[in-house]
């Protein structure tokens, strides 16, 4: 123990300080990282005992985001039992990340080119047999002679890490079992949603997309636990900015689309999962354009800097199309225009929001794209959404997006942009805003011709024009708008329209 506390203690803070330090770009490290993961899924297809290059919904997405989130949470721990920077544990945990390869080596080796098939426990005997042999270390279990390998190094790793930090055995000690608690949760999740969603307890198709769904999730969560412990500022900076109102109603047209779609063909089976994808994929193309424009807008704090603000829109991006890509190419393609002209209305030297009232066309637009991507969620055929509703679309929230320009009007008064509210005055431009918005309300079912969602948008028309001029809040419409969404979809899932 003198050794381990001594020279050799010394040693290895030098050589782990070293690592922490190094200041490479982020998307470096993503790169990096992102590139041993696809690496070892193709070495994993080839040399497990099928021999065959993997699907690539599971080489690009499925187990990459098995590896990062099972590397985030490893980070965490290490977070927690060190007090060390967030940031420099990661650089770390990253750069081991080579050591992955070695699973699929090792398993061809020892199984003389047979390879083996790498797989989740299924079973309760199966998880106990990983918990009782302590990972495949000791005894049979589900976990492969490689995995074995790529176990006990990691735990060698995360205990030496520990003890560099603290030169405390107790908490390496403590580390090392977090470490294994979490490995036994990667390893058997999907049983846990198997069994919460009744499924077969096997991994089927089901199982597999629930998995993938679940993974992109859990990647989210951890990422925002990351960035929380890396800057709490940014963090919170960003969490401020969400602008859920103005997200809710992007996730409601992309719903309204995908109900429309199994409303008009009626042998349509209702995808809940694509729906799902679809949803997560636009909210964060959404606040990916918005960091942008709190960029453009100076809507961050003096404190904060642009560069650190705007790595948050990497990880949007990122989670934004991979969501996507559990849809399908149809809808990815809508949701690529709707970044595009969503970034166009932010960002020089475009800055389509200078447009003035025409601006909310741009809104309008989007809008159209969200809905398609609702309904491309349910029908991949992008010659199928009716071209009259997608226009209906269109002029509903071309008109229904002045709304936006109530609380914006000193600053577009400032910065010259020529909205309502600005051309009129405040009281005219509340009433011809106040008037627009109402008739957006009839707009949609008319078009489509639903007699009785015309009559009811009618009434919530006149209501929000009566509250709206009382209130002078956006908050009154957009209540009023999901109320009538809420109607409006009940109505297509009923077929009572």
């Amino acid at each position: 123990m003198y050794f381990l506390t001594g020279k050799a203690l010394k040693q290895g803070k030098k050589f782990v300080g070293k690592i922490e330090d190094l200041k490479l770009p982020f998307l470096y490290w993503i790169g990096y990282l992102y590139g041993i993961l696809i690496l070892r899924g193709i070495l994993e297809g080839f040399l497990e005992s099928a021999h065959r290059f993997p699907k690539l919904i599971h080489l690009l997405v499925h187990w990459p985001f098995w590896y990062l989130n099972f590397l985030i949470t490893i980070a965490l721990i290490l977070f927690f039992t060190t007090k060390e920077k967030i940031e420099k544990i990661t650089r770390a945990v990253f750069l081991f990340s080579f050591l992955l390869l070695i699973v699929p080596l090792v398993d061809f080796l020892v199984s003389g080119g047979k390879g083996f098939v790498l797989g989740y426990c299924m079973s309760a005997d199966e998880v106990s047999g990983i918990l009782l042999t302590f990972g495949g270390l000791y005894g049979k279990s589900l976990i492969t002679p490689g995995q074995s390998l790529a176990i006990l190094l990691a735990i060698l790793l995360t205990f030496f890490y520990v003890f560099i930090k603290n030169n405390s055995i107790k908490k390496a000690i403590v580390a090392v079992f977090l470490f294994y608690l979490a490995g036994t949760f990667y390893a058997s999740f999907p049983l846990g949603l198997a069994l919460l969603f009744g499924l077969e307890q096997s991994f089927n198709h089901e199982v597999a997309t629930l998995t993938i769904l679940f993974l992109l999730c859990l990647a989210v969560v951890q990422s925002i636990a990351w960035l929380y412990l890396y800057d709490r500022k940014i963090a919170k900076a960003f969490l401020q900015n969400l602008k859920l109102l103005r997200a809710g109603h992007y996730l409601s047209v992309t719903v309204l689309g995908a109900l429309f779609a199994v409303y008009i063909f009626s042998t349509l089976s209702f995808d809940l999962k694509s729906l799902f994808a679809a949803l997560l994929s636009i909210f964060f193309a959404f606040e990916f354009c918005l960091v942008y424009n709190n960029i453009y807008d100076k809507h961050i704090p003096k404190n904060i800097k642009k560069r650190q603000y705007e790595k948050i829109s990497y990880g949007l991006l990122f989670f934004s199309l991979f969501f996507a890509a559990l849809i399908n190419t149809s809808a990815m393609v809508f949701l690529f225009l709707a970044i595009i002209v969503g970034l166009y209305y932010s960002i020089p030297p475009f800055r389509l929001k200078k447009l003035g009232f025409l601006n909310n066309l741009v809104i309008g637009l989007i809008s159209m794209l969200a809905c398609g991507i609702g309904f491309l969620s349910q029908l991949p055929n992008i010659s199928k959404i009716p071209l009259g509703a997608g226009i209906a679309v269109f002029i509903t929230f071309s008109l229904a997006a002045n709304i936006k320009d109530l609380k914006d009007r000193e600053r577009d008064g400032k910065e010259g942009v020529k909205t309502l509210p600005v051309l009129l005055g405040y009281k005219k431009g509340l009433k011809a805003v106040a008037l627009l918005t109402s008739v957006s309300f009839i707009i949609a079912p008319a078009l489509l011709g639903f007699p009785y969602l015309s009559i009811i948008g009618a009434f919530f028309g006149t209501l929000n024009y009566l509250l709206l001029n009382k209130v002078k809040r956006e908050e009154v419409t957009f209540a009023l708008y999901f109320i009538f969404a809420i109607i409006f979809g009940l109505a297509l899932l009923y077929r009572v329209v």
